[in-house]
């Protein structure tokens, strides 16, 4: 699924559970979990997303209903935590409401406990809350409030209603739509036992009511939620909780004690009536509360549309009584013995305790880190060598935290977790890090510098996204990559750096380039990056953002048009990074940002048909300076692979032979494949090259199938690895296209490889609906389809219709995307010829045609593709004009002269030759039919058609074109007799080249029964007939002379 991480879901799922068993069968990690073999399965395209401490949660795919489901397995084998795993998937299962996530299915697989839940494609609350203003987040409550009242209508109370228990998705009109989730703690209201004990404290200590912080079970029903969707609501508005204290304890006694502070005096300028209705929440007296949750979203729908609200201010009289109702309250709070009063008095004695101990193992795994980061900074800076000797040094150092920290028990999780962030941070492994500090964070260690760190290693995680989704050609389902890689880890590094204040770091200036970074202001970027170079001369790390920032603001120039900017942007970046390789010498990284930055060079050069031999060099030569650093660094071999792709892909659009610098790139990627054999991106990358290869030899006349066999092994295999990658579902189409292609010009049936690339592509489409190369391709494939069908004499307009359905769907996505627009062109040119070579009138159709393509035209005017498109319509269209006895000239010329610029831009396309030459041969038909000399149209005719067979010896329909120029020159009155019969050998053996290479082809038939009529033999003249029924037969819709032909030779006597 698309837009933001699903995986915040499985974090949600699970924030509040208590430490549980591991079950010994699952592995002591959710990463090294596999789920049991009847889920297996029962579900496609497993994969963790999330992990708490009571369940794991995997994202799937359910084949027999075609959706995404969450798993969730527990991972405890105590039979009191199976009970309240079961009795959680039978609460929520009960409640049906949009606004609720939906539980599909409860059970065992293989004695294992899961529930198939929906999967919420959104983030908690409590971080999609900034970006809402006060009318969205008042909207969300209510719907949560309907949401809940559905739940207590059922009997059940929710008991831990917080943001983090409610996710939300974002629709594309920026609206907000929530999910309640987790009802983990859920019970039903008229039971007096149930999985909670009987006075035990649940809940989150800021979210809940007087009731449940006494520890009261007996008394909470649905006015306990409604307290708590009011902390909600006071926090979305306020941005901090009703009450707050250093502890859960110092928490609870203010719940159970105090009234919460007004609203207004925490956030001024809150409107009254609002204000009114999140107190009226908060009452701590549950009768003073809304009845419930449907009243408490009534109330909040009267202040969306303006209305009078039915919740009033407490009175002056009762403020006084519940003033003194407070001191009774005091004593409550002395009575309630071990149920409150022991708990929290013990835990006081252990926050000491474990705050000692904290603070201990804290300094002690701070040393450490810092000697790893230290260590770590000297070897960078050394002359390039081989960093993994170093690198074994601190693996060693952090397992060795690791086991310190499971000695330490809980208490060294929160410290442990982040000393292992950060050193994982120094080894540049952004993901690991992540989750590293983001355990530390769970563990409730959140200090100002695991901010810090945990916002540089989602900026990490960031980049690493951005770097991926530009590889996408397609720019709508870029920009959508890009917006995902924004939500899920641009946007949280933002709000962890700007949490970091105070502390303690070598430049201040250099955070604030970061944010500045994130934020798309590069010039702010690239100043502070200046600043804290200035500050700390040695953080190499400020050269490489200045880099960055001048990096992004290159990228912005160019895909924006404005391409000498972006030149001048990139030479900036290039310069910061060569600084910063210069002070870090075998830190692969910065070589490899190096390499980037000399790959987007190497683009421009290509783009803007500049020699590209240096750029390409460069960028080779940084990759090599990170390999030399790093040769087990699959991300600099990603752009050693990518570099050599574009260079090839450009040598095979410009009719040059690609196959050298292909095959080195497919070198790299297996190169990178062996250091990580699971690397989809790797065969992908493989299976690219292989087709761009295949689509040379189809062009030259050798047999590309073994290519495209090794490209679609490539494809499977990148996509068995990573069944949601879009871009190997769509080039694996793309691979089954052109061998669809060359099928129907070996007179093979290409149908099953084109229905076996509609597949793929429709694939793609459902990973991503934005990405428009899935639409686009497949109204390619179905235009060969159709022109194949046409071929055979079959009507090919319900191809046709298919494809243009395809365009359109891409179109909504972007109407001006040239490729989609070319094969819109393409595929309707299809119909005119067959309503042409029908009688009909294909002026309407050749209109559209030619529209597609003037569109494209107006997007890039030297796409050789679109000129031969163009062309190849205005000969329909002259044609047409010729049948109907009108002035063909127009049309013919424009056909000629759009076609000859095809010709000029793609040197090696042998079916541009073909297109040139029927157009020539029918210019010469026309001169000889008004009596005029034809011989100097033939010869170019003759020429560029054997121009055509030089690139490409094998294509049938140049031999069968040739065949038939050499039937035309045979006949003219001026040729004499031995003149003539060379010819006609000439011409038959044309033909008979063309049937071997596909027999099947009609017009290499007729142009051979055509060739022996002219024999004048007897014999020939029955061979003739017999070529022309069997062409005629095989394509009905064969031009109207061949058909007049065989019926002058059978009134022959």
């Amino acid at each position: 699924m698309n837009g933001a991480r699903s995986d915040e879901m499985a974090d949600t799922l699970d924030a509040r559970a208590a430490k549980s068993h591991t079950r010994l069968g699952a592995g002591g990690s959710g990463e090294d979990r596999v789920p049991p073999a009847a889920l297996r399965e029962r579900y496609e395209e497993l994969r963790l997303i999330g992990e708490g401490a009571m369940g794991t949660v995997f994202r799937g795919w359910d084949p027999r209903l075609g959706r995404a489901v969450a798993l969730k397995l527990l991972k405890s084998d105590d039979p009191d935590d199976t009970r309240r795993f079961l009795a959680e998937a039978r609460a929520q299962a009960r409640v049906q409401h949009d606004n609720v996530c939906r539980v599909y299915e409860v059970g065992e697989a293989d004695g294992e406990p899961y529930i198939a839940m929906e999967l919420i494609d959104g983030v908690p609350l409590d971080r999609a809350h900034p970006e809402m203003t006060l009318e969205q987040k008042v909207k969300v409550i209510r719907e949560v409030a309907a949401a809940l009242h559905e739940a207590h209508r059922l009997g059940l109370a929710h008991r831990d209603v917080k943001p983090g228990n409610i996710m939300v998705t974002t629709a594309e009109d920026g609206s907000f739509k929530p999910y309640v989730v987790d009802f983990g703690l859920a019970r039903e209201v008229s039971s007096s036992s149930g999985e909670t004990l009987n006075n035990a404290i649940v809940g989150t200590p800021s979210y809940m009511s007087p009731e449940q912080a006494e520890g009261n079970t007996t008394l909470l029903d649905r006015r306990t939620d409604v307290y708590s969707l009011g902390a909600t609501l006071y926090e979305l508005i306020a941005g901090r909780t009703p009450f707050v204290g250093a502890n859960a304890m110092s928490i609870l006694t203010k719940v159970i004690l105090e009234d919460a502070p007004g609203l207004g005096s925490i956030r001024r300028g809150v409107p009254t009536e609002l204000e009114t209705i999140v107190m009226t929440c908060l009452q701590r007296d549950p009768s003073r509360r809304y009845e419930s949750a449907r009243a408490l979203g009534d109330d909040l729908q009267r202040f969306l549309d303006g209305e009078p609200i039915q919740a009033k201010r407490a009175s002056v009289t009762y403020v006084l009584w519940a003033k003194a109702r407070k001191n009774r309250a005091v004593v409550l709070v002395a009575g309630i013995g071990l149920s409150v009063a022991l708990v929290l008095g013990g835990m006081w004695v252990n926050a000491a305790r474990h705050a000692s101990e904290r603070a201990r193992l804290a300094r002690e795994l701070g040393e450490d880190v810092k000697y790893v980061e230290l260590f770590l900074r000297s070897a960078y800076g050394f002359p390039a060598h081989d960093i993994e000797r170093e690198h074994r040094v601190v693996r060693a150092r952090l397992a060795e935290i690791e086991r310190r920290m499971a000695a330490a028990g809980r208490v060294g999780e929160g410290p442990g977790h982040y000393a292992l962030g950060r050193g994982h941070l120094a080894l540049h492994e952004y993901e690991t890090a992540r989750k590293q500090l983001e355990r530390a964070f769970g563990a409730g260690y959140t200090k100002p510098e695991v901010h810090y760190a945990l916002g540089l290693a989602l900026g990490g995680r960031y980049q690493e996204e951005l770097d991926g989704a530009r590889r996408i050609e397609d720019g709508a389902a870029r920009e959508a990559a890009i917006r995902r890689a924004e939500a899920s880890f641009r946007d949280p590094a933002l709000r962890h750096l700007r949490e970091s204040g105070g502390t303690e770091v070598e430049s201040r200036a250099y955070i604030e380039g970061l944010v500045a970074l994130y934020e798309k202001r590069y010039d702010d970027a690239a100043a502070q990056a200046r600043l804290a170079a200035e500050e700390s001369p040695w953080l190499y790390e400020a050269k490489k953002l200045e880099g960055d920032a001048r990096f992004e603001a290159g990228i912005t120039a160019s895909e924006s048009g404005r391409q000498e900017d972006g030149r001048r942007l990139f030479a900036m970046a290039i310069d910061a990074y060569q600084a910063a390789s210069a002070m870090a010498r075998s830190d692969a990284v910065v070589h490899e940002a190096l390499a980037e930055a000399w790959n987007q060079w190497l683009l421009l050069d290509i783009w803007e048909g500049r020699s590209h031999r240096a750029s390409f060099e460069a960028a080779l030569a940084a990759c090599d300076a990170a390999l030399a650093s790093n040769p087990r660094s699959v991300s600099a071999l990603r752009k050693k692979g990518r570099a050599h792709f574009h260079v090839g892909n450009t040598e095979l659009r410009r009719g040059e032979d690609p196959r050298p610098t292909l095959e080195s790139g497919i070198d790299i990627w297996l190169s990178a494949k062996r250091l990580s054999p699971e690397d989809a991106i790797s065969d992908d990358g493989v299976g690219n090259a292989y087709t761009y290869i295949a689509q040379h030899e189809r062009k030259i006349g050798l047999d590309p199938i073994p290519s495209l066999e090794r490209a679609m092994k490539s494809f499977d295999e990148a996509t068995r690895i990573e069944p949601t990658l879009v871009w190997a579902w769509n080039d694996a189409g793309f691979a089954l296209l052109v061998r669809a292609d060359h099928e129907r010009d070996r007179g093979i049936d290409p149908r099953p490889s084109i229905d076996r690339a509609v597949e793929r592509f429709l694939r793609a489409a459902k990973e991503d609906s934005t990405y428009i190369g899935s639409y686009s391709n497949t109204a390619f494939v179905l235009s060969i389809r159709a022109s194949y069908e046409l071929s055979i004499g079959q009507d090919p307009r319900p191809s046709v219709e298919r494809a243009v359905e395809a365009c359109a769907r891409g179109a909504e996505i972007n109407p001006k995307w040239l490729p989609m627009l070319n094969n819109r062109g393409w595929a309707e040119l299809v119909a005119a010829q067959y309503e042409e070579a029908t009688g009909a009138d294909p002026i309407a159709t050749l209109d559209r045609v030619e529209a597609s393509f003037q569109a494209s035209l107006d997007l890039n005017r030297d796409e050789a593709d679109t000129h031969f498109g163009m062309g190849a319509a205005k000969h329909v269209r002259a044609l047409y004009l010729l049948r109907t006895n009108a002035d063909p000239q127009k049309a013919l010329d424009d056909a000629r002269a759009e076609l000859r610029r095809a010709a000029q831009l793609d040197a090696r396309e042998p079916a541009i030759r073909l297109e040139l030459g029927l157009l020539t041969m029918a210019m010469a038909r026309r001169a000889a039919l008004r009596g005029e000399d034809a011989s100097v149209l033939l010869d170019e005719a003759e020429r560029v058609l054997r121009e055509g067979l030089r690139i490409n010896t094998r294509h049938a329909p140049l031999h069968a074109a040739l065949a038939e120029l050499l039937a035309l020159r045979a006949e003219s009155r001026t040729v004499d007799d031995a003149s003539r019969e060379k010819r006609l050998a000439e011409g038959l053996a044309a033909a008979d080249e063309a049937l071997r290479h596909n027999p099947k082809w009609a017009l290499a038939m007729a142009a051979k029964g055509v060739l022996l009529a002219q024999r004048a033999r007897a014999e020939d003249t029955r061979l003739a007939v017999e070529w022309l029924d069997k062409a005629i037969a095989t394509n009905p819709l064969l031009p109207r002379r061949f058909m007049d032909r065989r019926a002058d030779l059978r009134r022959a006597p």
